[in-house]
């Protein structure tokens, strides 16, 4: 089994780069990937389901999106959505 991955998708650059280096430096051995904005997140949702997702839930233009990406989250999540 491979290391557990963690997706953390927001729109702020500077918040969602904190949280992942954050998450790296204190979960060592798990795989942080960033997302800008929902709809490039639920690509990689589907390929490979993420053990956990910490996605902001009000980004600007992503109501649809957004929506997809909870349900998607959901579904696939292997462990803990967010």
């Amino acid at each position: 089994m491979g290391a557990a991955r963690i997706f953390v998708i927001d729109d702020d650059r500077d918040s969602a780069d904190m949280l992942a280096a954050l998450l790296s430096e204190r979960l060592s051995g798990r795989d942080v990937a960033v997302f800008y904005d929902a709809s490039s997140a639920l690509g990689a949702i589907v390929s490979s389901a993420p053990d956990a997702i910490v996605s902001d839930l009000t980004m600007p233009g992503m109501g649809a999106a957004t929506s997809s990406l909870l349900e998607l989250g959901r579904g696939v999540c292997r462990a803990n959505c967010f």
